[in-house]
């Protein structure tokens, strides 16, 4: 498995790391997902968006992408999350998550052939996030950009 981690922020949006601050990307570059270290939307988001850059000096192998995503707090509030793998401003893959449970959650999910055929500048990668929620924050650790194989 390549790790293909992120090296820059794009759109910070309403986001912020683990410890409030607007740096996001060096709590999502880690060699293997820890829980401790994590990216939080902003509370009450309305398509609250931020986005980080791939760095490019990976190679992005067989397509296989693990998501660890969640919810902060343990509510009867839905927070609804949306990811996608972006190359520019055009979607190479995306995948929704309804009412995310509390807790990080581990999910893989894996690129069609297609979708990888439709990378043509592998500099130019990035993850986008994004979260709907009526009040409360989504957070997501690292493995949602990290663990590219």
């Amino acid at each position: 498995m390549v790790a293909v981690r992120p090296n820059a922020d794009v759109t910070v949006g309403g986001w912020t790391n683990e410890s409030g601050g607007s740096s996001l990307y060096p709590s999502l570059n880690e060699a293997s997902q820890s829980d401790a270290t994590f990216i939080r939307s902003a509370s009450d988001p309305a398509n609250d968006v931020s986005e980080v850059h791939l760095d490019p000096t990976s190679i992005l192998a067989d397509g296989t992408v693990k998501i660890a995503l969640g919810k902060g707090v343990n509510n009867a509030i839905a927070i609804d999350t949306r990811v996608a793998l972006v190359q520019g401003a055009t979607e190479i893959a995306a995948w929704n998550y309804a009412n995310v449970a509390y807790g990080l959650v581990l999910k893989t999910e894996t690129l069609t052939g297609p979708q990888l055929a439709a990378i043509t500048d592998f500099t130019d990668l990035r993850i986008r996030m994004r979260a709907n929620v009526g009040s409360g924050a989504g957070d997501f650790d690292s493995d949602f950009s990290n663990e590219f194989a």
